[in-house]
This record gives structure tokens, C-alpha cells and sequence, in this order.
């Protein structure tokens, strides 16, 4: 079964509708997830993330939090970032001069031979080069 792991970039361009290819891209990956066909996996940390993205997206309290529960109903299985792997993410983060959170993100694929989707071009342009990311933008 294939394997996916998404960002917060992903999330967020689907839940607010703020990125074509997530809108686009993103309810195709979650109707596989039915189907058994694809795992889609993120960080333990991918909730804050969201929250985060949406405090300072929505203007009220009220659309930030109908947003966080459709969010919560997500089939995406959440994965603890282990201390070897937060090692190598800030490592990683300064070789590109990206964030931790990205690079933690794009070291669970590798680890995983599976592919992170981001909608972050920024981080994608930095760090193609260690292979298992794909640009959804």
C-alpha cells in the first residue's frame, strides 16, 4: 500500500481553500484512504500546526473552530517524532536553511520510502534534492 505523508501546507490549503492543487489533489488522496488503497501519515505535531495556520488565517473564533473539527475528522494517522529523527531534522534544517517542522516532515517520508506532498515551494525548491517530496502548487 502507498504511502503518503502531508504537511500542514497541505491541510491548510485544503481546508481553506486557499491552494488549487491541494483542493484539487487532496479529497483524491482521501477517498483512496476509504478505499484501503493509500496511508496518509503526518507528524504529532500536524494539529498545532493547523491550529496554528488557522489563528491566523480566520478573523473569528467561531470559522477557526468549525474548520479544526472538520479537520479532526481527517483519516490521517499521526506518528511521534522520535529523538533520532528530531536530531536529524535540525541537521537537515540547517543544510537547507528550512524549518525543523519541514525538514522532520520530509525525514518521516524518507524513512518511511514513501513521498511528502507540501504546497511550501520554498521548502520543495530547497530540498528536492534529497528525493521523496513532491511540490503540489
Amino acid at each position: 500500500m502507498k504511502t503518503f505523508i502531508i504537511d500542514a501546507s497541505v491541510v491548510l490549503g485544503y481546508l481553506l481553500k486557499s491552494n488549487k492543487s491541494a483542493s484539487k489533489e487532496f479529497p483524491i488522496l482521501l477517498r483512496k484512504t476509504v478505499g484501503k488503497q493509500i496511508k496518509i501519515l503526518s507528524l504529532s505535531f500536524l494539529p498545532l500546526e493547523v491550529a496554528n495556520g488557522l489563528r491566523f488565517s480566520k478573523t473569528n473564533n467561531e470559522a477557526a473552530v468549525i474548520i479544526l473539527e472538520k479537520f479532526i475528522k481527517l483519516p490521517i494517522k499521526l506518528i511521534s517524532l522520535s529523538n533520532d529523527l528530531l536530531v536529524k531534522a535540525t541537521d537537515y534544517a540547517y543544510q537547507n536553511k528550512a524549518t525543523v517542522y519541514d525538514t522532520a516532515y520530509h525525514l518521516l517520508a524518507i524513512s518511511r520510502n514513501s513521498t511528502l506532498l507540501t504546497c511550501d515551494k520554498q521548502y520543495w525548491q530547497a530540498a528536492k534534492q534529497l528525493n521523496h517530496v513532491e511540490f503540489l502548487g
